[in-house]
């Protein structure tokens, strides 16, 4: 393949040890084709099970947490001689039973390769 068949790819981490894996994989990727890299990280929001006081406290923290190993990860991955690296948290629902998703993802692209890792 060259550049005009992939241009993006994206990567959904959980920063656990297996999505460090496919993050190198992803890098991997990016270099061989010249790509664009997405990370993306979706925190499950415990807003929808109630917002008292302790679950916004704790969806705060998340989400800064979530924020800091982003950044952590871009800056990584810039140091590895990756120029072209974007990083978008996106605050999620988790599926209902009948399998509907509410989080809003973001446009992808034909062009795009995509590395999804299963905790």
């Amino acid at each position: 393949m060259n550049r005009s068949m992939v241009k993006q790819i994206v990567l959904a981490t959980d920063f656990s040890e297996c999505a460090d894996k496919a993050q190198d994989y992803a890098a991997f990727l990016t270099r061989t084709y010249e790509a664009d890299l997405s990370v993306i990280h979706v925190p499950e929001s415990p807003l929808w099970y109630g917002s008292n006081a302790a679950t916004i406290l704790y969806l705060e923290q998340a989400q800064k947490e979530s924020e800091r190993r982003l950044a952590d990860t871009a800056q990584q991955l810039r140091q590895e001689g990756l120029t072209s690296v974007e990083v978008r948290q996106v605050v999620g629902r988790p599926p209902q039973p009948s399998g509907a998703h509410h989080v809003r993802a973001p446009r992808l692209k034909r062009s795009t390769v995509y590395s999804f890792m299963k905790q």
